[in-house]
């Protein structure tokens, strides 16, 4: 998504004025709340210190399928095949008030296999990847170094928990439900 004058001066009218978050979702599937969901996560990245509490988020979510995926996948990352999501920052503009987060892109038919292979629901696994990706516009990168990776992980668990996504260890839910994506990844690579 390009910003230009037009979208600023509609953005400063509507949300930053009446201080709402705008959160645009394209293509999300009809009984997926997208757009709660990730309202939800972005008030976790208040909640916990990520963004100032009286900022306004613009964050736009795309929905595309496979092959889209793949072909933004191999343009961006230069790697094959479909993944789950990818995240693109926007250039810091000179708002006062108002973080322009970027745009994740998140491939629909890869999350329904991936919450199938983990036993939990489509709606729990694209919150888990929304999670991911606000983290990577927020400047996190796991494919660094084993130290970073780790510290994301911990923070994917954290976002999780602070939007009410996952209970707090020790309240009743699995482990299994309670990893974010990066530590699971880790735990398939160990079996």
């Amino acid at each position: 998504m390009r910003f230009d004058r037009e979208l600023l001066v509609f953005c400063f009218r509507k949300y930053v004025m009446n201080k709402k978050d705008l959160i645009e979702v394209s293509k999300a599937p009809g009984s997926l709340p997208l757009g709660r969901d990730a309202q939800k996560l972005v008030g976790a990245l208040r909640l916990g210190g990520w963004l100032p509490k009286s900022s306004v988020a613009v964050l736009s979510i795309y929905c595309v399928t496979q092959a889209r995926m793949a072909f933004l996948n191999k343009k961006h990352r230069k790697k094959n095949g479909a993944t789950d999501v990818l995240s693109f920052e926007q250039p810091k503009l000179p708002i006062k008030g108002v973080r322009f987060l970027g745009d994740l892109v998140l491939c629909t038919a890869v999350a329904k296999k991936q919450a199938k292979e983990q036993g939990h629901s489509l709606r729990f696994e694209v919150a888990v990847l929304l999670a991911h990706g606000l983290l990577h516009l927020l400047g996190y990168d796991h494919e660094r170094s084993t130290r970073q990776a780790r510290a994301m992980a911990r923070e994917e668990t954290k976002l999780l928990m602070l939007a009410g996504f996952v209970a707090k260890p020790g309240k009743g839910t699995s482990k299994r439900q309670s990893t974010g994506l990066i530590e699971r990844s880790k735990v398939n690579k160990r079996a």
